[in-house]
């Protein structure tokens, strides 16, 4: 396993993480690693259901136009919605 060595850690912040960890009846160590874990997952969780929003708004496009559109018909698009 990786090691992470933090430095600099304001004295409010550490007292915070070691009050979390005794209510939590966790080392210091192990209950950044498990704040690290959710905040990472969450992450994840908002980015895929991102993704999912946009291929649902992808699938909606297409079915406006009637399917894939080529090459030829994104740029008369692209043209047509310029000044």
């Amino acid at each position: 396993m990786a090691g992470l060595h933090l430095k600099n850690i304001p004295d409010h912040l550490h007292r915070m993480l070691s009050l979390r960890a005794q209510q939590n009846r966790r080392s210091l160590n192990r209950e950044i690693i498990v704040m690290l874990e959710q905040a990472l997952a969450a992450d994840s969780a908002a980015a895929s259901a991102t993704v999912a929003e946009q291929l649902e708004e992808v699938a909606r496009c297409r079915s406006r136009f009637g399917g894939e559109l080529s090459l030829d018909e994104i740029d008369r698009l692209r043209r047509e919605g310029r000044p």
